[in-house]
């Protein structure tokens, strides 16, 4: 079964680098937004992701947990951030996991099945 996840970061690097990533992985399928506007119009458009992949600095701790809060009504989410210093407010939001984005790539695919598979 392919699963869908969604990719909200507003780095080109990091949210390309995300995608590359998760849509080498045979059973998934990734869409992408560079902002909390589009991620969110992504997700009301297309509505049918099993798991969100946000970054909370869009470009601020605000939006980004904005956000997430919104997501998380619908789907899992897995929040990621450069610092740590958010972690506390991701997870209040509805946040399924943090996660650093200097962490190791297999951190990633696990929290993500973790997430999918706690639906």
């Amino acid at each position: 079964m392919t699963r869908r996840v969604l990719v909200v970061d507003d780095d080109a690097r990091v949210r390309t680098a995300l995608c590359g990533l998760l849509a080498s992985t045979a059973d998934l399928t990734v869409a992408s937004a560079p902002t909390t506007a589009e991620g969110w119009t992504a997700a009301e458009r297309d509505g049918s992701f099993d798991v969100a992949v946000v970054d909370i600095l869009l470009p601020d701790p605000a939006a980004g947990l904005t956000l997430i809060r919104q997501l998380a009504r619908r789907v899992p989410v897995l929040a990621i951030s450069v610092t740590g210093t958010h972690r506390a407010d991701a997870l209040a939001a509805g946040a399924a996991a943090f996660l650093d984005k200097d962490g190791h790539p297999d951190v990633l695919l696990g929290a993500l099945r973790g997430a999918i598979g706690s639906r």
